[in-house]
């Protein structure tokens, strides 16, 4: 039995607690559930079950809230990676015990979801010459030969490559600071990664933590380093799949339809106050003036749907910004 806490997230409020839910239900089935449940992964270590875990998550996310997400679970986790607006989600899983405690002995495990946004802004001249003047290295400077890459198999990579290029940053940075805090190490890639290869970079550092990123990331690494830290880091964007600006366009949707209605009204007048059909008048101007302006209560019908009109453009103005 888990206790899950929402520690942070700028998701919308209508998803938040469908998503909470999701976090603790495939936690329970996929880490803690009985090895007989059909939805327990069948790996016996943590790390085995955890990765199935951000897998499904990951999978749950991209169903239910449209592909791109990045999941990532540990106990010891620090990052830097860019975000859109409302995607971020950050939980702790705590076990308890059967009164219902917090079995804080018993560590707690962090959750991590976003997307990525399309665009980040160039460095800024004060960030480039953090990146250029490296802070001073720990003392003990043994990362580099104790980084060990993971993930890919670097003896297939071209030399002068990305992928190449980026092992090399991870050897340098950790090579000196192998013993930062994973949040200070996570930012010193990062910086050094967006000066040397552009954007967008994501970063993490941690003690076993599993990371599920998007399918068309690249650049992906995986290496670890010192007794049992890992480091990530990959770039992606995602740009919005649709051009169109909805939820400017019903904001904006009122005062559109009242100049609509005022522009309408001062036709109808010109079109219909008149002492009769409009000599010489086109098809169409005849056609409206013998089937609109015919009818003795035209103004009438014209205020109702003007009212009807501006209030359900109201209505949806309201609706959109409560969400």
């Amino acid at each position: 039995m888990v206790l899950v806490r929402c520690a942070q997230t700028d998701l919308p409020k209508k998803n938040r607690k469908s998503v909470t839910d999701a976090v603790r239900l495939h936690y329970e089935r996929i880490v803690e559930g009985d090895d007989s449940s059909k939805d327990a992964s069948k790996k016996r270590n943590k790390a085995g079950r955890l990765g199935d875990y951000v897998k499904a998550l990951k999978k749950s996310l991209d169903t239910a809230f449209s592909p791109h997400w990045h999941v990532m679970a540990g106990n010891s986790l620090g990052f830097a990676c860019k975000n859109r607006k409302q995607t971020v989600g950050v939980w702790h899983i705590m076990p308890v015990g059967k009164d219902g405690q917090d079995l804080k002995s018993e560590g707690r495990l962090m959750v991590v979801i976003w997307k990525s946004p399309g665009i980040e802004p160039a460095l800024t001249d004060a960030e480039r010459e953090a990146a250029k003047s490296d802070p001073k290295a720990d003392d003990e400077t043994s990362g580099a030969s104790n980084l060990h890459i993971v993930q890919p198999d670097i003896s297939k990579e071209e030399d002068g490559s990305e992928v190449m290029a980026a092992v090399g940053v991870l050897e340098d940075v950790v090579g000196k600071h192998a013993s930062a805090d994973p949040v200070d190490l996570a930012k010193m890639v990062r910086r050094r990664l967006t000066m040397e290869l552009g954007t967008i970079w994501h970063v993490s550092a941690g003690r076993e933590f599993v990371i599920e990123p998007a399918e068309n990331c690249r650049n992906f690494v995986l290496a670890t380093f010192g007794k049992d830290m890992h480091i990530v880091c990959f770039q992606h964007e995602q740009f919005d799949e649709s051009r169109i600006q909805w939820k400017k366009i019903i904001s904006a949707l009122p005062y559109l339809m009242v100049t609509i209605i005022c522009f309408g009204y001062m036709g109808f007048q010109n079109l219909c106050m008149g002492d009769g059909p409009t000599k010489g008048a086109n098809m169409f101007i005849r056609f409206f003036e013998n089937r609109v302006c015919s009818k003795k209560d035209w103004e009438f019908e014209f205020g109702m749907l003007a009212i009807a009109t501006m209030a359900c453009s109201f209505v949806a103005k309201k609706l959109l910004k409560d969400e």
